[in-house]
């Protein structure tokens, strides 16, 4: 059964309330960002009915659109996305803390282009996580000792998304480990530099870091269900540039008949160049097989200049072997010989043989 943003809401704060009982602290010390990335403007209204008074948002054109609308409403704004320099600029008009400074650099653009003091928190990534933006623990200490000597930047804390898991005692150490951090830097007594806040958790792990010392919990899902796709991009949320209304003014009805005339001369070429494509196949096609017999005749081409080669070299070799046959053949005249002689010396016992029966 799908329940109301005020029932969903209810059930979260019965949640904060248990785990700050668990802890031993103050519910009151616990600040609930509703996370509003994908949310539309008519939801939020009914979260704020419901009593969100804090909203966190991941993107600075999608935050403009909603703040734009909801400007007359009781809100105040975090940042909680990843924050590029080139739009520090509408960062600081736009929130009321960013909680995702994660350089020097950020932090000086951030120092140029606002007009009052701004408050920040410094995003640690714990867990190394390449899809995640942040700075190590180390470089955490480092960089909140370099932005405690930036003008109009007010360093308030720490924030930390650690690796999801099914198990939310996995999330432990790692909001152990910011409470930790933030000790460290507490204790080094910077100027303008305090850690009384840490925002740590999220919809299925924000009880173990109240547990853990958390004091700002950032959640969507638990108050506004799963998110839904975004149907309209970008480009169909911006307004329109003066020099489009201007060019959209000038058009007269004459302009309007050419440029009509115009879009519709492309639909006839379009409906040309697939006939010119479908025909082109047909005659690669055809020429497919002529191009297989012209690779069929190159090795009869090679056969006959190994049938003109191959005879050369045999014919040189039988001239040469016919004199060596010559040579070998004179030896047979004299073995001819021997056999005569070896006829001769056999006729003439046959003659005493025959003259033996003759005296008897």
């Amino acid at each position: 059964m799908n329940r109301t943003i005020a029932e969903n809401l209810d059930i979260v704060l019965q949640r904060i309330e248990r785990a700050t009982r668990k802890a031993g602290r103050d519910p009151a010390e616990i600040k609930l960002v509703a996370a509003t990335k994908t949310v539309d403007p008519r939801r939020i209204k009914e979260a704020i009915h419901s009593g969100i008074r804090l909203c966190g948002e991941n993107y600075i054109q999608e935050a403009q659109e909603k703040i734009e609308k909801l400007k007359k409403t009781p809100l105040v704004w975090h940042f909680i996305g990843h924050l590029q320099k080139n739009k520090a600029k509408f960062a600081v008009e736009l929130f009321d803390m960013i909680e995702t400074v994660d350089s020097i650099e950020l932090a000086r653009a951030l120092s140029k282009r606002t007009t009052r003091p701004l408050d920040v928190l410094i995003e640690v990534n714990l867990a190394g996580e390449k899809s995640k933006h942040g700075v190590t623990a180390k470089k955490a200490i480092k960089l909140a000792k370099d932005i405690s000597k930036i003008e109009n930047i007010r360093l308030k804390g720490l924030m930390t998304i650690p690796p999801f898991n099914e198990s939310v005692e996995l999330s432990r150490p790692y909001f152990m480990t910011l409470r930790r951090v933030a000790e460290r830097i507490n204790k080094a007594n910077l100027p303008g530099v305090s850690m009384h806040e840490l925002s740590m958790g999220m919809s299925h792990d924000f009880e173990v870091a109240i547990e853990e010392g958390a004091t700002i919990v950032r959640i969507g899902s638990a108050i506004f269900g799963e998110r839904e796709p975004k149907v309209e991009t970008a480009s169909q949320n911006k307004a329109p540039s003066k020099s489009n209304i201007k060019e959209a003014a000038s058009v007269t009805p004459k302009k309007a008949k050419k440029l009509a005339v115009k879009k519709a001369a492309p639909k006839k070429s379009a409906a040309k160049k697939p006939v010119g494509k479908k025909a082109a196949p047909k005659k690669a096609v055809a020429k497919k097989p002529e191009v297989k017999k012209a690779v069929a005749k190159k090795p009869v081409s090679k056969k006959a200049a190994a049938k003109k080669v191959a005879p050369k070299k045999p014919v040189v070799k039988k001239a040469a072997a016919k004199k060596v046959v010559a040579k070998k053949a004179a030896p047979k005249k004299t073995l001819a010989k021997k056999a005569v002689a070896k006829k001769a010396v056999a006729k003439k016992p046959a003659a005493k043989k025959k003259a033996a029966p003759k005296k008897a």
